[in-house]
This record gives structure tokens, sequence and C-alpha cells, in this order.
């Protein structure tokens, strides 16, 4: 009996298991509800599965994190009780889990436990996991939730002399990274350690620590007053001879072939141009070292250094080396891959180098205009000092001041526009029709690397000037339509983006293309697309010309996170004014008729999830006619079943949307033989009724039922009749066949 009990339990309790399990995914995804009452929940279920060590609650606590987003209000349930808002209650989740002490343990052992798991969280995540993360733990180090004896573990596992797994070290300089945008000092007392083990021998042997190294460096930039956005916002910059740019110099010099280069190389730069009070200084001289490696007669690599592991591979589309040759043609092969990865290293570095630049003009005029407002303050107090200044001579002065802003942001632009590419003494300006031609030469240049390398060096100098951006945007279009690497089209989507920050004009008249990439068979190129598109046409940088069908095909893709990104956008589209409703006809049109219409069952589906962002009374109606006036000039039954379907979605909750739908009855009335266009409106007829007020008689609606009815009849009669007519012709075809054919037989028998 105490067996029987015992094997009860257990299977009971493996029942109960396997329920929790499966009821991970559908509790994942109410994180995403609108209701922050299952959001809660959610989290704190979560927040109790994985205490107890269920499997697949990671992935609900990985998704959790993107919550630190959210807006903090509180609100109250419908009993009535006060809701946290989510982001407190998202904090309390982690800090229970990862951070807070267990109760009993050794004041070592927390610390030692705290910082395994800030390490720990950075293992396989994302770009956008690691930014929530950061997010998370700048929070927690402004509320005073990190102890020093974490930040200093931290510092002990990163420039440990004890062989550590690669992923623990970068694991600690990234937590360490992300607390010093809270607190500047946590990096700045130990930058010495941060050059030594990441710009060293360590950062040598393993870029990706570099690359988080300089991250973290990055940090030190700071604000000398805190009024930050404003032109009292000052910046500290490190001088020249500072040795941190020596040794970032190195690091970016150090012979390598491996493609972990061009992360570290961007990180690089992006600390020289975040630190250095002239970047521009360092780069030129960074760009003249790389240009003299790249070009300069190569010495015979010797046998032992040949066919490196972290070479680049060639094309598979690029003629194949003659392996039958002599040992002087392994050599050439290896120097000439070895030419184009050193070429490669250079165009990135001269592509970043110029996104950077533009960014630093920028602030080179916030710095302009914030000296001459200080110089401003400190003459008008001069002057209120001074006896015989009336108020006329303050408003010439502030009339002066502003034409002086003017000037500065003329006289930057213009630095930008002509300089920077077009100037006789731009070192940028050589490197121009170098990136075009190889961009522009597939069969010439071969190799991926140098092609992608290239490609993105070319996306950024369409960023910097106008004039360079007209002259040669449609090659990045060409490039974008015939390339078979799907990383280049996916960097080309992303650039197009930043492209159109730029000259939204130039992408606005080519935004067609771009379209493309949302039927691009890749899911990254599909999913940047996506993303691209939605930032450009929700912060109004290319209009909406027709193309919002593609968009709306998303929303049934088989991915979900696809399928999420478009419901996004949906959902924020229809927060502008009539947006949706403009482009309803279009949609319905692409995704019906023509080349890119869908099945109806996909059809359906999509509409239904759109028409929910029709909710006034005024657009309904319109609707309503329009898609009556439609019937008319078609003549295929799918389209009269996309059509009845749509109307059937509308509220029809005014006497003027059923008016709209018995004046279009002319343009429908011979549709209505179609069984499922017909139940189609008497669905429409049942939602009419039930929103009726019980004071108003429905004998029109009755009217308009009958009417449906007896079209329905004739039409059915009409119907039967052609078939009647159909068949005649039929059988008088044949009669007609066999006469001609006895006739033929007797003419030959006549013959005879």
């Amino acid at each position: 009996m105490q067996l029987k009990l015992k094997r009860r339990y257990y299977s009971e309790g493996l029942q109960f298991i396997r329920q929790i399990e499966m009821s991970l995914k559908i509790i994942e995804d109410l994180l995403a509800s609108k209701s922050k009452a299952e959001v809660l929940e959610a989290m704190e279920f979560f927040r109790v599965v994985q205490e107890y060590g269920f499997e697949g609650a990671e992935a609900g606590i990985k998704r959790m994190l993107h919550l630190i987003w959210s807006k903090d209000d509180s609100s109250t349930s419908e009993d009535g009780e006060k809701l946290k808002g989510i982001r407190p209650r998202l904090l309390e989740c982690y800090r229970s889990i990862y951070f807070d002490p267990i109760p009993d343990m050794e004041p070592k052992q927390q610390v030692n436990r705290i910082a395994k798991n800030m390490i720990e969280l950075t293992y396989g995540a994302t770009l956008a996991e690691l930014t929530s993360l950061e997010e998370m733990m700048r929070i927690l180090m402004d509320e005073g939730r990190v102890h020093s004896d974490v930040i200093a573990k931290l510092w002990h596992v990163y420039s440990s002399n004890k062989p550590l797994l690669r992923r623990q070290r970068r694991g600690a300089v990234i937590a360490l990274g992300m607390l010093a945008l809270a607190k500047r000092a946590v990096v700045s007392d130990r930058v010495e350690t941060l050059i030594k083990i990441g710009l060293g021998k360590r950062g040598r042997a393993d870029l990706t620590l570099a690359k988080y190294t300089c991250i973290a460096l990055q940090r030190l930039n700071g604000s000398a007053k805190k009024v930050k956005g404003s032109l009292m916002d000052k910046n500290i910059r490190l001088k020249a001879d500072d040795p941190l740019f020596n040794k970032l110099k190195d690091a970016i010099e150090h012979p390598c072939r491996t493609k972990e280069w061009f992360p570290m190389a961007e990180q690089v730069i992006n600390t020289v141009y975040a630190l250095a009070e002239r970047p521009d200084l360092f780069c030129d001289q960074l760009i003249k070292d790389l240009t003299r490696r790249a070009f300069e007669p190569k010495p015979k690599i010797p046998p032992e250094h040949r066919q490196d592991p972290d070479a680049m591979d060639e094309d598979a589309s690029g003629e194949a080396p003659d392996i039958s040759t002599s040992q002087d043609a392994d050599e050439d092969r290896d120097n000439d891959v070895g030419e184009a990865f050193e070429l490669s290293q250079l165009l990135f570095v001269v592509g970043h180098v110029a996104i950077k630049q533009i960014v630093f003009l920028e602030q080179v005029e916030r710095e302009w205009k914030r000296q001459k407002h200080e110089k401003e303050t400190a003459e008008k107090a001069a002057g209120r000092n001074s006896p015989g200044r009336g108020g006329k001579d303050g408003e010439e002065l502030d009339q002066v001041a502003g034409n002086a802003e003017d000037e500065i942001g003329e006289r930057v632009a213009a630095m930008r526009e002509s300089e920077l590419l077009y100037g006789p003494n731009s070192l940028l300006s050589v490197f121009g029709p170098m990136i075009v031609h190889i961009c522009g030469s597939p069969p010439k240049f071969k190799n991926r690397t140098l092609r992608a390398a290239a490609t993105l060096a070319f996306s950024k100098f369409l960023c910097v000037s106008s004039q360079f951006c007209d002259a040669h945007h449609r090659l990045l279009f060409k490039i974008l339509e015939t390339s078979k690497d799907a990383s280049i089209r996916s960097n080309i989507v992303i650039a197009l983006g930043d492209v159109a920050v730029s000259f939204s004009s130039i992408i606005d008249e080519n935004s067609a293309e771009l379209y493309k990439g949302l039927s691009d068979k890749n899911l990254v190129v599909k999913k940047n697309t996506l993303m691209v598109l939605t930032h450009l046409i929700l912060n109004g940088m290319i209009k909406v010309k027709g193309q919002l069908g593609e968009m709306a095909k998303c929303l049934e893709d088989k991915d979900e996170r696809i399928a999420d990104l478009a419901k996004l956008f949906f959902s924020e589209l229809a927060t502008k004014d009539n947006a949706i409703y403009n482009n309803l006809p279009d949609v319905i049109s692409h995704l019906s008729v023509g080349a890119h219409s869908v099945d109806e069952e996909t059809f359906q589906s999509t509409m239904t999830y759109i028409f929910k962002f029709i909710e006034k009374e005024r657009q309904a109606e319109n609707i309503v006619e329009k898609l009556c006036q439609r019937f008319r000039l078609s003549e295929d039954p799918r389209q009269w079943r996309d059509i009845a379907f749509c109307l059937s979605l509308l509220p029809f909750k005014s006497d003027r949307s059923v008016k709209k739908l018995i004046e279009g009855l002319p343009h429908y009335r011979d549709k209505l033989r179609e069984p499922e266009v017909f139940n189609r409106f008497q669905e429409i007829l049942t939602k009419a009724r039930a929103n009726k007020s019980q004071n108003k008689p429905d004998a029109e609606l009755n009217e308009f039922e009958a009417i449906l009815e007896e079209h329905r009849r004739q039409g059915e009669e009409d119907q039967a009749f052609e078939k009647r007519v159909h068949s005649k012709k039929a059988a008088a075809k044949k009669r007609a066949v066999r006469r001609s054919a006895r006739k033929k037989v007797a003419q030959a028998d006549d013959s005879d």
C-alpha cells in the first residue's frame, strides 16, 4: 500500500511538472500583455519557477528583462487593488533571484555569488538583452544596491592571473562598464588595469575582451556640469599625448586576420572619439599607417605561416585557385588573401571614421555655441553693471547673437557637405572613388570580407554629404538587389535607415527598393528591413506610398519575432491621425489582387487585425461607401468575398453606416449569388440589429434583409438559367460536331 501511494505521489508530481513546463510558453507571451495585472502575475510566476529550477524558466526570465523600459506608473486593478509599476516589480524579481543575499551564507560567499550571477547574465546575451541588462545595472547602481565588495570581486576576476574561461573575464568587464554608467569612478579609478589587461597581452589574444574593455573606457567620458543635454554641458576630454591613445593605436594596428578585429576596431575608434580632444589627428595617423600597410610591397610569407586558419574565405562564385601549381603560387595566394584582409581593415576604419567625424562636428558646433553662450552671459552681466546701457542695445545684442549661432551652424554644415569628402586637404576624399570602384566591381573584387567592408564604408560615406549620396546612392540599391551575401544585404538595409536620417528625401524617392527586403528569403534581412521601415515611417522620414500592404503581410509571418514587430508597427501607426484609414484601400488591394496577393485565410486574419484600428464612426461610414463601390469594378468572385469580409469587420454602430450599405446595393446585388458574400451580409445585419437602439424600429433592416434575400434568390435563378443556356449551347455544339462527322463519312463513301 505504501509503495502504491508513493508511486501515485511521484506520478502526480511528474504530471504537475509537465503541466508547468507546458504553460511556460503561454505565460511568456503574457509578459507582452496590455494588462498590467497579467504582466505582474507572469513575472511572479517566472520568479518562482526559476527558484524551483524548472527547465525553460530562463527564457522567460530573459524576456522579462526587456520590461525594464516600461513606464512605472502605478495603477488600480479591477478589484480595487493598487498595482505596483512594472519596472519596480521587475527589479524586485531580479534582485530576489540574482542579487539579494541568501540567509546563513558567509559574506565572502555572498559577494562571490552575486558577482558570479552578474557575469553569467552576460553569457550568450544578444545585443538587445545586453542593452536592457545595462539599464538594469545602471538603476541598481544608482539606487546604491551594488556593494563595493562586489565591484572589487568583478575587478579581481577581470585582472586575475589564473587561467579563466574567456567568457568569465569578458563578463566581468561588461558588468563593470554597465555599472560605470551610473558611477564613473567604477572605471576611472582603475584605468591602468583596463589598459594592462584589455589592451595588453590578454586583449591581443582575445579581441572580444579588448572590445568590451574599450566600451568600459568610454564611460570615462563625463560632464563637467550637471546640465546634461543643454549648452551648459561640457564634455571632459583627454590630451592627445595621453598614454591611453598609444595603447588604443597599438591594439588596432596589431597584425591579425581574424574577423573579431572589426568589432574591436569599431570600439577603439568610438573610444577615441569619446575621449580625445582631437580625435581627427589620431585617426589621420591611423589611416595613414593602415594605408601603408595595405599597399606597400609584402615580403614572401614563410611556409610555417601559410594558410592561416583565420584568413578570409573566397566566394564560391570566385575563380578557384590552381592547386596544381608550385610553391610560388601558394605564396602568391597567401599574400593576396593577406592584402585583401588588410585592405578590408583600412576601408572599415575609413568608413567608421567618416561617420564618427559627423558626430564630432556636431559636438564641435555645440561646444562653439556653449563658449559663445558663456561669453554672452558674461558680457550681459558686465553690461548690467555698467551705466548707460538701454533696452534697445540689449535687443540689438540678442539679434547679433542669434545671427552668430546661425553662422556657426552653417559653417559646420558646409564642412560636412563640401570638405570631408571633397576638400583638397581631406584624407577621406582620397578613399571615396576607391570605395565606389570596389563596390561597383564585384567580378574583380571577389573576397567576401573585402566586399562587406567596402559596402559598409560606402554606406557610411553616403551619410556624410548629400552631394556624394545623390551621386552614388543608386549603386547601394543595386548591391542590395544583386548581392547573394545575406550579411551584406542586412547591413545595407540598416545603413539605408541611417542615410534616411541624414537625407530623407533621397531615400523617400527610392523607398520602393527598400520594401523589397520584406520579401527577402533571409529572416535577418527581413527583420532588419521591417525594423528600419518601422523607424522611418513612424518618425515621418519617409512617406507611405501604397506599400503598406507589404508591411501587413508580416502580421502573419511564420517567424514569431517578425509578426510581433509588425503588430507593434501597426499599433503605433494607429496613434497617428488617420494613418491606417488613409492607407486601408491600398492594403486591401495589395493583399487581394495581383502578383502580391495572399491566400484568403491569410487575407482574413490580416484584415481582422488591421480593422481593429478603425474606431471612428465617420471613418467606418466612408469605408462602407468605398468598399461598396469596389464591387462595381470587380468581376472576380475572390475579390467579392474579400470585400464582403472587410465590410463584415466594420462595427455598423450608426444608422448612417447602414444607410451607406443600403445605398450601395446596386453595386453588389448581382454578387449576392455567391454564398459566402451573402453570408457576410447576413453577419452585418445581425451586427446592425445588435447595435440598434431598443426604442427605434428595425423595419428598415427587415426591408434590407428582404431585398438581400430577393437578390440572392434572383441571382440563383439567373445562375441556374445561365447553366441551362450553357448546357443547351454545349449540347447543340455536340450535335453539330456529330452532324459534321457524319457528313464527312458520307462524302468519303461517295468518293469511293
